[in-house]
């Protein structure tokens, strides 16, 4: 194993992610639904979040060790809650999450320095864990 993480396992053990707190946020409940499918059994603790300003209470009031981030929802957009994370003293790192390759080029993500990844969807299990792996190593 490389890296320093004390979440991270090796890929291949059951534990992958032993006990790491990742905010789930998107307005799409397959989506929720399908990433808690592909974190949990790896030892992750999900919690999931409908939209960007629930997403904002939610680090306000826990700690989250990653977030990932859908860019466009209806309610709370996941810009805004870039910009929320932007002023912590100490942000989670983020793995941002999108359908639209266009916004993801326009989002400017580079000037936030603690988002570490963006994933297009549809991804694979295997483009979603090296992101995951990524952001928290």
């Amino acid at each position: 194993m490389t890296g320093t993480s004390r979440f991270l396992g090796r890929r291949g053990t059951r534990e992958f992610l032993r006990g790491a707190r990742i905010l789930v946020v998107d307005d799409n409940p397959a989506i929720l639904a399908l990433l808690t499918e592909q974190l949990e059994p790896l030892g992750a603790v999900v919690t999931r979040s409908v939209d960007g300003f629930n997403a904002t209470w939610c680090v306000e009031h826990f700690h989250y060790d990653l977030v990932l981030l859908d860019l466009l929802m209806p309610r709370g957009l996941g810009l805004d809650a870039l910009e929320f994370l932007a002023g912590c003293v100490n942000p989670p790192p983020v793995v941002v999450v999108s359908g639209f390759d266009d916004l993801l080029e326009k989002a400017d993500l580079g000037r936030y320095p603690f988002v570490r990844a963006a994933l297009r969807k549809p991804w694979t299990e295997a483009q979603l864990l090296d992101a995951v792996r990524d952001a928290l190593d």
